[in-house]
């Protein structure tokens, strides 16, 4: 009985045996097709800063071939300085504006300005999309002028504002508006921000003018948006009141905005 049951153990563990080795002999080898452990896409990030270093670059083929000294009865040289940077995008494309302010030596009126440039960045590198020498303001004594405001005016249009003015029997104040659009800069028009002239004796019957003009841009579907103009008067018996009020559109053709004759005052 006991050789019986010793037999048939033995018996059975062939069968297993058999079968596991069965088992691995048919199994099937991994095919050479198979798809392999598929990689992570890494996405590098793009160094976009603008450094001064960049910038002193970009702006070294122009300033170097400039004269510094306009003035040949004077010794001093022009004194450059920079805004800060204005970054935007039009489409897809990133760009910087730059406004670099000329501050002549001591002279008459008008004789300073403010430089523009507009940067873009190519995917690689930051690179001058265009630039405007004397592009507006300007100042009694050699002023410069200033970057006053920036701002878009439509999806593909930027406007910077360049104040400047002087005062001589009175007072002029004024904004150039340079356009960027179609990677082009383009001065669209000045607006007279103040002016004032006359006697400011209260006592005198001398003729006395005082208005300001306040301005914006009206957001709409256009390429450029509308510019509107509200005049105001700057005399103490009647100050704040409204004395005209106009709405201009961009002229496509030209580029500019035709401001009308009643918005645009000179000093004698």
């Amino acid at each position: 009985m006991m050789i019986r049951t010793i037999s048939l153990y033995v018996f059975l563990t062939f069968l297993l045996l058999s079968a596991i080795n069965c088992k691995k002999e048919t199994s099937s080898p991994p095919s050479v097709n198979s798809p392999s452990p598929q990689k992570q896409n890494v996405v590098i990030a793009v160094d976009t800063t603008l450094t001064s270093g960049i910038v002193d670059n970009l702006l070294k083929p122009v300033y170097d071939t400039m004269n510094m000294k306009p003035l040949e009865e004077m010794d001093d040289e022009i004194q450059l300085s920079r805004s800060d940077i204005k970054r935007f995008v039009i489409g897809k494309e990133k760009f910087a504006a730059l406004v670099v302010e000329n501050q002549y030596p001591f002279a008459g009126a008008s004789t300073g300005h403010c430089d523009l440039f507009i940067f873009r960045f190519n995917g690689k590198n930051w690179e001058t999309a265009d630039f405007m020498i004397e592009a507006g303001s300007g100042g009694m004594y050699g002023n410069s002028g200033s970057l006053h405001s920036f701002t878009m005016i439509g999806k593909e249009a930027a406007c910077f504002a360049l104040s400047g003015g002087q005062t001589h029997m009175g007072t002029l104040f004024y904004d150039d508006l340079v356009i960027f659009s179609q990677n082009k800069l383009k001065k669209a028009c000045t607006v007279t921000t103040e002016y004032s002239y006359g006697d400011w004796d209260d006592n005198s019957d001398g003729t006395r003018f005082c208005y300001n003009v306040q301005y914006a841009f009206l957001p709409s579907e256009k390429a450029v948006y509308d510019l509107q103009l509200v005049k105001k008067s700057c005399l103490k018996e009647d100050k704040d009141q409204i004395l005209d009020k106009i709405v201009v559109p961009f002229d496509n053709r030209n580029g500019v905005f035709k401001i009308p004759q009643s918005f645009d005052d000179s000093l004698p």
